[in-house]
């Protein structure tokens, strides 16, 4: 599987922006495969009934795609955000977003966004055993985002993320200075063991205030300050609503 490197991608497909990039600036950004089993299905009742909409990619719109407020129910292959707004309520951190993750697991109802989604995404990889790091720059996972699949000495976007989410087995070193320095934090998933289970950190408080400080990122754990995910299980969905801007 090939590896892709850290960036940030606003609204649209990453494979896309990622392309677009090599091609116009003949830059190698070693780009890690989403993989062709990452999706989500869409029913338009709950119980999986209805008309049905796969998704593949970045939805920034759903009116675009026809599926504008109807989602009700899913079935789930990877890691997905759904959302109340367009633009993965981009500045609206008002609104409601909801996550689930897991292998072709099915979702009779997608609870309190039921009705409401108008933008989704997907996190990380196909594989949810491979590790990454996922900074959002709202929190819920709002907004747009930066990931990191590998040491990042420097970020692209320094100081940038108020959530998280973590796939694999292994914990990340957050850093306050680039090039590994400063105070440093380790942020885990929720399982060290195979199968593993993503991480799913939604505010800064859930990782020590370190939100918007994070300059630099390494794969382990290289400080005496931890912060592990709750347990959230395969298959379920769900919704929160904050109300911090």
């Amino acid at each position: 599987m090939k590896k892709k490197s850290y960036t940030t991608i606003p609204s649209i497909d990453k494979m896309k922006v990622l392309l677009s990039l090599t091609l116009l600036f003949g830059i190698s950004l070693g780009a890690l495969d989403k993989g062709n089993n990452l999706n989500i299905k869409l029913y338009s009742e709950t119980n999986l009934r209805g008309i049905s909409k796969d998704i593949y990619s970045y939805e920034e719109d759903m009116q675009l795609i026809g599926f504008n407020n109807k989602a009700k129910s899913a079935i789930v292959n990877g890691i997905w955000l759904l959302y109340e707004e367009t633009n993965f309520n981009r500045g609206k951190y008002n609104k409601m977003v909801s996550y689930t993750w897991g292998k072709n697991n099915k979702i009779n109802n997608l609870g309190g966004i039921n009705g409401k989604v108008s933008s989704i995404r997907y996190s990380g990889v196909e594989d949810l055993n491979a590790n990454t790091l996922n900074f959002y720059e709202g929190p819920g996972f709002m907004g747009i985002e930066q990931y990191v699949y590998k040491d990042a000495p420097k970020l692209k976007y320094d100081n940038f993320g108020k959530s998280i989410i973590i796939s694999g087995c292994k914990p990340w070193t957050l850093y306050e200075k680039a090039n590994f320095a400063g105070k440093r934090i380790c942020v885990y998933p929720a399982s060290l063991t195979s199968p593993c289970k993503p991480g799913f950190f939604e505010t800064p408080t859930a990782f020590g205030n370190f939100g918007n400080v994070v300059s630099s990122a390494r794969l382990g754990c290289f400080s005496k300050s931890s912060f592990v995910a709750k347990p959230f299980i395969e298959g379920e969905s769900k919704s929160i609503h904050l109300f911090d801007n």
